[in-house]
């Protein structure tokens, strides 16, 4: 299936969600009044869009799968007016956006033993779990045999940016490097840019913006393109080398 299909069909079932939780929705629980005319079941478009501040053609545009732009505040205003819960929001994002929704503050991420038992169980294969900061936070033994003992690493040499940018084992420069660079730039970004109030990579970890800043790489308009941008990964593809782990465009830990 195209990229160009696949998008339609997220925005075919985002008009239906939409109108599915608008039925669910009656006028009394956003204190509007009934009347006696009433024959939608639920919220009509018009009050959806007059309680979410947008217009009613644009609601309707957005109900009948057109591929408009839709902000994050919007989706905020949908979602209270339509009383999602947090799985629903998060669906909501999800469908609109390609990405979950903004959370306040970055948490550690726990790892089950559910989840170490499977990566322990591909053998000879090896596998990390990332957490949103690109920092390797689970691992198997194969994945130490190919890429180092992570149990000695600290946390900050866990992290796969800093990694690629100050291990000794790895000479910046080559065409894979520069392409390994961009890659993990925009995933760090695309993931990390939900934590909307957490102060570390911008204002803590200046170790970490020095270390980058002192690379070349940083003054192509190329790289400015990419810690802007979203990855989008080619199905069985690889971003990886012999000493850096390859990434996939989406969280691990879900």
């Amino acid at each position: 299936m195209s990229i160009k299909q696949l998008e339609l069909n997220r925005h075919h079932e985002l008009a239906e969600f939409l109108r599915n939780r608008r039925a669910r929705v009656s006028p009394e629980q956003v204190g509007l009044l009934r009347g006696t005319r009433r024959r939608t079941p639920g919220l009509r478009r018009g009050e959806v869009a007059q309680l979410s501040g947008v217009s009613l053609e644009w609601y309707t545009w957005l109900e009948q799968g057109r591929d408009i732009h839709v902000s994050g505040q919007v989706l905020e205003s949908l979602a209270s007016v339509l009383q999602l819960d947090a799985n629903e929001r998060a669906h909501l994002f999800l469908l609109a956006l390609g990405q979950p929704p903004p959370v306040e503050m970055f948490s550690p991420p726990t790892i089950s033993p559910i989840l170490q038992q499977f990566l322990d169980q591909l053998g000879t294969t090896p596998a990390c779990v990332v957490d949103p900061r690109l920092t390797v936070v689970a691992w198997n033994a194969a994945f130490c045999v190919v890429f180092g003992y992570y149990a000695t690493l600290s946390e900050q040499e866990r992290n796969l940016i800093w990694r690629l940018f100050t291990s000794p084992l790895i000479k910046p420069g080559s065409e894979e490097w520069e392409e390994l660079a961009r890659v993990y730039l925009a995933q760090f970004c695309a993931e990390y840019g939900r934590f909307i109030k957490d102060p570390s990579p911008d204002c803590e970890e200046d170790y970490f913006k020095a270390a980058l800043s002192s690379k070349p790489i940083f003054a192509r308009p190329s790289c400015s393109s990419a810690r802007s941008a979203p990855v989008i990964c080619k199905r069985g593809g690889r971003t990886g080398s012999p000493t850096m782990p390859p990434i996939r465009s989406h969280q691990a830990l879900r």
